[in-house]
């Protein structure tokens, strides 16, 4: 029984007193302030300020007569130098097929020249004088073009630009093979 009353009379451990643990209050930093980095000169915008009505289309002049937009001046000389370069142009295409044109004619004019007068002399006089003329035409039509070109600066004789450079290149070409026919002709023509 002692033993009975010594575990009655055990006293058990007093139980420590603990006062309720406080969660640490934690403080939020500052958070950092973020200046914006200067930025170079190539990238800095500058701010336009809108002007009410300026990107807005131009008003013209009205004719009361015919209802259409008066052309400023600038556009009046535009169109006339237009109409110059074009003028020019159509001069040039005409002198430049002016010899494809006038080659039968020119033959047959050979013709009958040397038929009438019977000397050779006349003869070559008068094809010179085509040839001069045909060769004259050839040159006059580049020479329009070229002032068509730098002068008036027009589409049209922009296109006659090339295609006289391709006619150019396309003769060359015609030339070298001829002079190489002829060669590869009279060594053959040698060897017989």
């Amino acid at each position: 029984m002692d033993n009975n009353n010594n575990i009655n009379n055990f006293q058990q451990p007093a139980e420590p007193q603990t006062q309720p643990v406080q969660q640490p209050v934690y403080q939020q930093a500052p958070q950092p302030t973020y200046q914006q980095a200067p930025q170079p000169v190539y990238q800095q915008y500058p701010q336009y300020q809108q002007v009410p009505g300026q990107y807005a289309a131009p008003v013209y002049p009205v004719d009361p007569v015919l209802g259409t937009p008066i052309p400023t001046e600038e556009e009046r000389i535009k169109k006339e130098n237009n109409k110059k370069g074009n003028i020019l142009c159509f001069i040039s295409l005409g002198l430049m097929l002016l010899p494809y044109i006038s080659t039968g004619i020119l033959g047959g004019i050979v013709e009958n020249v040397g038929s009438i007068a019977d000397s050779y002399e006349s003869t070559s006089i008068v094809s010179t004088i085509l040839s001069t003329l045909v060769g004259g035409s050839y040159i006059g039509s580049w020479v329009c073009m070229i002032i068509a070109r730098v002068k008036y600066k027009n589409t049209f004789s922009k296109v006659l630009m090339w295609i006289y450079i391709g006619l150019l290149i396309a003769s060359v070409i015609a030339f070298v093979i001829l002079i190489a026919m002829c060669a590869y002709i009279s060594r053959e023509c040698q060897g017989m």
